[in-house]
């Protein structure tokens, strides 16, 4: 098995937000590595920026613009807070997530026909983004570690808990020095974002999520578990979804035993209505 780390530098070229298809250059990359097999890691540290995979066409893209430009409109307004527009894109940025991981097969990327990797950049001025892609390629056995730690989650919701300290603790600690850790927490109630986190962000964030999946709605999950068990009705429908937005699970590259965060924090947001104890998988795969 092979690790490779490259780091790669998009100029964005316009004063506005702006989504930049960045397949070419990645998909360059993975052909010269002349690799049968693997996984590519593509993973942004910036908190204005934000990775994910769509139909790069004219139309999804102003499609995609808008529909964030509301999202980001719906958050609530935090008084005193140094910049709003500035924790809008705090906002997008925790939505969207910062990596994307694609297998590699043959030598190329498996992407399907229509998609393409995209770097969304939220900033209103021209600037250089860096993006990390970590190869872990096929050849000798890799090497993989499973850690966990638990914590526990109160009433409070949604509740943010900060894994950085946690996370980087066992990856400093493990004999792995290159290739990638995956966080992961088995409960379909919980999201996990590489986000840049402050009281400001926390508020607007929730006030993103109301207006995704807002308390007071009409939710089948709270009839249907009535139903199925005989013991009253969950009431965490809304928990449901936001769970699947964000996902319980992000992917980081490992460079030297250390995580390339920037600004960022690695955090666990629990959705549940309830108190509950979490586990949390870390997983670190390489060399």
């Amino acid at each position: 098995m092979k690790v490779k780390t490259i780091k790669l530098h998009f100029k964005k070229r316009t004063k506005r937000a702006g989504i930049m298809d960045i397949t070419r250059p990645i998909e360059h990359l993975v052909i010269s590595s002349k690799a049968d097999s693997g996984v590519a890691l593509v993973y942004t540290n910036l908190p204005n920026a934000a990775m994910t995979i769509i139909e790069y066409e004219k139309g999804v893209v102003s499609d995609m613009l808008k529909s964030l430009s509301t999202i980001a409109s719906k958050a609530v307004k935090v008084k005193g807070a140094a910049s709003q527009k500035a924790k809008n894109i705090d906002i997008l940025h925790a939505m969207l997530g910062s990596s994307v991981t694609i297998p590699v097969r043959e030598g190329r990327l498996v992407l399907g026909k229509w998609q393409s990797i995209v770097l969304m950049d939220f900033n209103k001025w021209i600037n250089t983004d860096m993006v990390v892609l970590q190869l872990i390629l096929d050849g000798e056995p890799l090497t993989i570690e499973t850690h966990e730690f638990t914590f526990d989650k109160p009433v409070e919701e949604p509740y943010f808990f900060d894994m950085t300290r946690r996370v980087k603790d066992i990856i400093s600690k493990s004999k792995i020095g290159d290739g990638i850790a995956n966080i992961f927490i088995g409960s379909t109630t919980v999201g996990i974002r590489i986000m840049r986190y402050d009281i400001d962000t926390k508020a607007r964030l929730a006030g993103a999520l109301e207006a995704l999946a807002p308390s007071g709605a009409d939710y089948m999950h709270h009839k249907l578990t009535s139903d199925m068990y005989g013991i009253g009705s969950d009431t965490n429908g809304k928990s449901h979804i936001r769970s699947a937005i964000f996902g319980p699970y992000a992917t980081v590259p490992v460079i030297g035993r250390k995580i390339p965060l920037g600004e960022n924090s690695i955090m666990a947001i629990d959705f549940d209505v309830i108190k509950r104890k979490r586990r949390v998988i870390v997983q670190i795969i390489g060399e």
